[in-house]
């Protein structure tokens, strides 16, 4: 999705290509995770995509606190609109909320 210093990728997706993916109906429904170069600054970007799940590596391995990094990203997005979550988003959630 953005640059890594985990892997090389000579060419990014980025939030306007999840976009598009998430807006077509055969593609909307698949689950789907982003990867790359995602941090608590830009993770913003790819909810206001669609973005239902993320996996991170860099930003949680390399953090002073990984745990406030995870839960950023987390509440990121589990704030999102009920509409761009899948139910086990919603279900995080909801375990999030509890504690």
């Amino acid at each position: 999705m953005f640059p890594t210093t985990t892997k090389h990728k000579p060419a990014l997706a980025g939030p306007a290509y999840l976009s598009a993916y998430l807006s077509n109906e055969a593609t909307a429904r698949v689950p789907h995770l982003a990867i790359g170069g995602i941090t608590p600054e830009n993770v913003g970007e790819l909810v206001a995509a669609g973005c239902r799940g993320v996996a991170v590596s860099s930003a949680v391995c390399g953090a002073d606190n990984p745990g406030a990094v995870c839960r950023a990203i987390l509440n990121a997005l589990t704030q999102a609109p009920n509409q761009h979550r899948s139910p086990a988003g919603r279900l995080a959630a909801r375990g999030a909320a509890r504690g």
